[in-house]
């Protein structure tokens, strides 16, 4: 993945810098970035000394750039941030987070409450594309926000097994639970 979205940032980047004339262009390079950032810092998760700050990191940046990426999304269709949806979304997710990691360290919750906040802002990018209006480039918004839904779908599914108490074993292990959200990634970028 850090690979992958490695090359992606400087597709993105080449792509911003060709056609930065178009709204969006740059909010999908900050996605790209946030993105990079955010899966780049699991690969310190073993450090137990910064564990929680890479948690943070890590949970942020990933929730960032999938805001980040509907973002780009609003502007490219001409149409406003909206951040009187995404700011408390954001918001009730980043203290949930640092709730469930210093206040009642429950990994489960948190990790339901980071499957649950990704899911909601995939359906929300997802309405965004499906609401396109632009004729010439229907289809192929619809079938991104297809992947969309699918995206959100995923995250529904693991907020509910969290949620449930289903218990989760290491991040790391190649269960399907753990490599379907990588799965996703590789598919979404």
């Amino acid at each position: 993945l850090v690979i992958t979205h490695t090359v992606q940032i400087l597709v993105f980047l080449h792509q911003y810098n060709l056609n930065k004339t178009f709204k969006g262009v740059g909010w999908w390079l900050l996605w790209s970035i946030a993105e990079s950032i955010g899966f780049g810092v699991m690969l310190f998760r073993d450090i137990s000394s910064i564990l929680s700050f890479i948690i943070i990191i890590q949970n942020s940046m990933i929730v960032a750039g999938t805001a980040f990426l509907y973002f780009g999304i609003r502007r490219f269709f001409n149409k406003p941030l909206n951040l009187k949806l995404i700011v408390p979304i954001g918001s009730l997710f980043l203290t949930s987070l640092i709730y469930f990691l210093f206040i009642d360290s429950n990994i489960q919750v948190r990790s339901g409450i980071f499957s649950a906040t990704l899911a909601i802002i995939s359906f929300i990018t997802a309405y965004t594309l499906f609401s396109n209006k632009i004729k010439s480039i229907t289809a192929s918004v619809h079938f991104i926000a297809l992947i969309f839904l699918i995206h959100g779908g995923i995250f529904v599914y693991r907020t509910v097994i969290l949620l449930i108490g289903i218990p989760i074993e290491n991040f790391f292990n190649t269960t399907m639970f753990n490599m379907i959200p990588y799965l996703d990634a590789l598919i979404v970028s």
